[in-house]
C-alpha cells in the first residue's frame, strides 16, 4: 500500500512507460531502445524487459515499479527488493483503459487517468460500431517472426483483437496456440492457400528484410490474392505487438484505413 504519491516511477517496459507518460507521470528511467514519447529518449535505461539490468535500475532509487505480467512474473522479489511493485498485463485494447485506471491509482494520478480511459472506452465503442455495421468482414492472417520462422497470430494477439473490433475475420482462429506466445499458431502453406485471406499483415522481426520483400520472390506467397491485389503489408513492430498501449487508438485508426479505406 503505497501511503503517498510516488515521485520515482518507473515501468519494466516500453508499453507501461508511454501509459505513464499519457496520464502525466514521467518514470525517471525506460527500457532500452524507447523513443516515444520524444521525452523517453533523454531518460536513464536500465536494459530490456526481457533482461532488465537489476543494478542500474536499483540505482534509480525508484518508489514504485510497474511490471509486466508476462515477462517479469519469474523476477517479482527481486523487484520488490528494490521497491513496491505492482504487475499488469496488456495484451488487448480492452485492456488500456482498464490499466490506466489502475497506474491512474497506484501513482494518485486518478483524474487525469479517468478521463483518459473514459475517452478509450468511447472510441472503442466506436470502432465496434464500425465492424459491427460492415456487410461484408475481410479476412486477415498475421505473420510475426519471418517467412522462414513465422508465428501466426490470431483474435486473441494485441493486433488480431484490433482487427475483430474492426469486422476482419482471421483465418488461423480455431487453431491451437503454438509458439513463444500466447495467441499464436502454426499453419501450413496447404491452409493459407485453400483460406486464400483477403489481407496479410507482416510484423517482420529477426531479419532485415520485410516479409513482404521476400513474398516477392516466392512463387507461394506471390500466389495469394492478397499479394496480387497489394494487400500484404508490413505494419510497424513498437505500435502493433511490442508497445501495446495508448497508441491503440492511432493503430486502430491505421487498421481501419487499411481494411475500408476512407469509408
Amino acid at each position: 500500500m503505497i501511503e503517498a504519491p510516488p515521485q520515482r516511477v518507473v515501468g519494466m517496459s516500453a508499453s507501461i512507460s508511454e501509459m505513464l507518460f499519457a496520464i502525466g507521470v514521467t518514470p525517471v528511467g525506460v527500457t532500452d531502445g524507447m523513443d516515444y514519447p520524444p521525452a523517453a529518449a533523454n531518460l536513464p535505461t536500465f536494459g530490456t524487459g526481457y533482461q532488465p539490468d537489476l543494478e542500474a535500475l536499483a540505482a534509480l532509487e525508484p518508489d514504485l515499479i510497474i511490471g509486466n505480467g508476462q515477462l517479469n512474473m519469474q523476477i517479482m522479489d527481486k523487484l520488490q527488493a528494490i521497491a513496491p511493485t505492482l504487475m499488469i498485463m496488456t495484451l488487448t485494447p480492452g485492456d488500456v483503459p482498464k490499466n490506466i485506471r489502475t497506474l491512474g491509482q497506484a501513482t494518485w494520478h486518478d483524474t487525469e487517468a479517468e478521463y483518459l480511459a473514459q475517452a478509450y472506452d468511447g472510441f472503442l465503442g466506436a470502432m465496434g460500431a464500425v465492424g459491427a455495421g460492415q456487410t461484408e468482414h475481410p479476412s486477415i492472417l498475421i505473420i510475426v517472426g519471418t517467412l522462414d520462422v513465422p508465428n501466426y497470430g490470431k483474435s486473441e494477439t494485441y493486433l488480431g483483437d484490433m482487427a475483430k473490433i474492426l469486422g476482419a475475420t482471421n483465418i488461423a482462429d480455431g487453431n491451437a496456440d503454438q509458439g513463444p506466445f500466447p495467441g499464436y499458431t502454426q499453419l501450413s502453406t496447404e491452409y493459407i492457400l485453400n483460406a486464400d485471406p483477403d489481407f496479410v499483415f507482416t510484423i517482420t522481426r529477426g531479419s532485415d528484410t520485410p516479409m513482404p520483400e521476400s513474398m516477392k520472390d516466392d512463387p507461394i506467397w506471390s500466389s495469394l490474392t492478397a499479394f496480387q491485389n497489394g494487400h500484404v503489408m508490413e505494419l510497424d513492430n513498437r505500435l502493433y505487438v511490442e508497445s501495446p498501449g495508448p497508441r491503440f487508438v492511432e493503430a486502430m485508426l491505421q487498421l481501419q484505413n487499411i481494411l475500408y479505406g476512407g469509408m
